[in-house]
């Protein structure tokens, strides 16, 4: 894929489409030169100190990258939940 210069689409607002995403991983940092170099996602530091992004292909996604192992806790306390 390569990244487009041109003018950014406008949002689509339609339902059932992925917002929001969060990534787990251990390489953060690593992880948001890849896609700010790849696909030219605006990176930024959330309030919380967290790295965040937002797609600049249609403005649609945002999203965070976790700690593995933050992750990991979210999943098993979300499945506790839902029992």
């Amino acid at each position: 894929m390569t990244r487009s210069d041109g003018p950014s689409m406008p949002p689509t607002l339609a339902d059932g489409k992925i917002c929001y995403i969060e990534f787990p991983t251990t390489y953060i940092a690593r992880l948001a030169h890849f896609y700010r170099q790849v696909f030219a996602w605006n990176i930024r530091k959330r309030g919380d100190g967290s790295t965040a992004f937002d797609d600049t292909a249609g403005g649609e996604v945002s999203g965070t990258w976790v700690p593995r192992a933050c992750a990991r806790r979210r999943a098993k306390s979300a499945s506790l939940h839902h029992d």
